[in-house]
């Protein structure tokens, strides 16, 4: 019977199955493409082992009928040597000859020997392909193995070079993969540092808040009794003002002395008169500052009794002056 493949040999998966854009999509792809491809090739190996199987069988089996078309060939020269004279081949030679001659033969992969009895002798040729004597159609089987062989052949070629091609688009996005793990590592490590960095900040931050508070209460404080001291001051310029003496009095005095000059010029009166009755003015005006003075708490501080002179001292250049 003539040998054929049981089943089509399987599609294989071509490169351009793989659409993913790029990242864990077609890492996953070309994962998956591999295992596929993996399988193909498995079921390809077990499909060419029983093919070799076959081939194993069939070979014993042109083993044995080569033996038996051997045995058959010696009965019947021996029966025809008894009976009558034959002519023996001493030769064997195609019916064509030249470089054809070899591409003709039906065979191409297993190499034949064949014996030819030359009288006495035995001779025996060897050559490509199978011989032309077999009648049972082995060389034609062999002949329509060929190029399914071929083809499997050609199907295996194709799928090895399908995954180096995957292998080699694997580890590229690998490498890829790698480098973005590796840049997510130095994000990781910047974000941590700068996360250290934000809570120190914040630690200064309260720190330097908790002094604040700390120094406005101290100047609280300070403001405090700094006011309380301007309001004791405002209230003894009060009562020194209050216990000095009247500038409007001793303006209208001195407005009555300038007076009493005028009217003495006017009535010629003498300068002698005039002088003295100043100076009992003078006298009477530092009497009444004496007794004022005398009036004064004597618990006041030497500044405030040095300002009470300043201010006596005062009037009395103004009055000079007037």
């Amino acid at each position: 019977p003539a040998l054929h493949m049981e089943t089509p040999l399987p599609r294989i998966i071509g490169a351009s199955a793989v659409t993913g854009a790029g990242g864990s999509g077609v890492s996953s792809a070309l994962r998956n493409d591999l295992g596929s491809n993996i399988h193909v090739l498995k079921t390809l190996n077990l499909r060419f082992r029983c093919f070799l199987a076959k081939v194993h069988d069939l070979e014993r089996r042109n083993k044995v009928l080569e033996t038996q078309l051997h045995n058959a060939q010696e009965e019947s020269r021996y029966r025809s040597l008894l009976s009558r004279e034959q002519a023996i081949q001493t030769d064997y030679e195609l019916p064509f000859a030249g470089p054809l001659a070899e591409t003709r033969v039906p065979g191409r992969i297993w190499s034949y020997s064949h014996g030819w009895r030359h009288g006495s002798r035995m001779e025996l040729h060897h050559g490509p392909g199978v011989s032309w004597t077999h009648t049972d159609g082995v060389g034609v089987q062999i002949d329509t193995i060929t190029p399914e062989l071929r083809a499997i052949y050609n199907v295996l070629g194709k799928v090895k070079r399908e995954r180096d091609e995957y292998r080699k688009r694997w580890e590229e996005e690998l490498s890829k993969c790698q480098q973005m793990e590796a840049m997510v590592e130095t994000l990781q490590q910047s974000v941590h540092e700068s996360e250290a960095l934000r809570r120190e900040l914040s630690e200064k931050i309260d720190q330097l808040k908790a002094e604040l508070v700390v120094y406005k209460s101290l100047m609280s404080d300070q403001m405090s009794d700094l006011d309380s001291k301007i309001q004791e001051k405002a209230m003894k310029v009060d009562m020194d003002i209050c216990r000095r003496i009247d500038i409007t009095a001793k303006l209208c005095d001195v407005a009555q002395q300038r007076n009493s000059e005028d009217m003495s010029k006017m009535f010629h009166v003498s300068p002698s008169r005039v002088s003295a009755a100043c100076k009992k003015k003078e006298r009477k005006a530092v009497s009444d500052e004496e007794n004022a003075e005398v009036e004064a708490d004597s618990e006041h501080s030497e500044k405030e009794v040095a300002g009470s002179l300043n201010i006596t001292d005062e009037m009395k250049r103004m009055l000079s002056q007037l």
